[in-house]
């Protein structure tokens, strides 16, 4: 996991223990509070993430997760160490929570973000929202309208249920829709 020196230090990985996972199972990268972030934007990206892929590919882990500075933005490392785009994330997202957890209601995305969570809710036959660029619209609608899943290209994304602010760490689907044949397959489709 990569904090990027930033205010998610002690926060995921705490999350993470909550959730079961064991110490040893959770390795971190730039852990330490650093107000210049190592000399680096702290962007959870695929090239500030490439430390995190490396040791993904090396099998000393199944994912990668990551961290912006402010924690309010994510970035995530699949099982064969492929950064995922927060496109793909907020399409897969959606597809978990649907199909596997059978939550109703809307997406909503962001005019810059891809139509790939399009492609997904024509599948389950769910309705898009689009809204101008910022989260703050996002969050605006999913306290309005019943919404399953809300993010933006830039990687904030909130779930049904929880406070609509960015950075939100989407659950891994359970049929491991986040690496390994089953993402191939779903790109092929959307």
């Amino acid at each position: 996991m990569d904090l990027s020196y930033g205010t998610g230090h002690g926060y995921l990985d705490t999350l993470l223990k909550q959730a079961g996972v064991p110490q040893s199972g959770i390795t971190l990268f730039h852990n330490e509070l650093n107000p210049l972030f190592g000399g680096h934007h702290p962007e959870p990206n695929a090239e500030n993430m490439a430390g995190v892929s490396k040791f993904v590919r090396s099998g000393k882990a199944q994912i990668g997760l990551g961290l912006d500075g402010d924690a309010d933005r994510f970035g995530i490392v699949d099982k064969d160490g492929t950064w995922l785009t927060p496109n793909q994330v907020l399409a897969l997202a959606l597809y978990h929570l649907k199909k596997n957890r059978g939550w109703t209601g809307a997406v909503v995305r962001t005019v810059p973000s891809s139509h790939q969570v399009d492609a997904v809710a024509e599948l389950f036959g769910v309705k898009v929202y689009e809204t101008p660029v910022g989260f703050k619209y996002i969050g605006a609608l999913m306290e309005s309208e019943p919404i399953i899943v809300g993010g933006e290209e830039s990687g904030g994304l909130s779930v049904k249920g929880h406070v609509p602010e960015k950075g939100r760490h989407p659950r891994v689907p359970a049929d491991g829709g986040t690496g390994g044949d089953g993402k191939e397959n779903r790109w092929d489709k959307y």
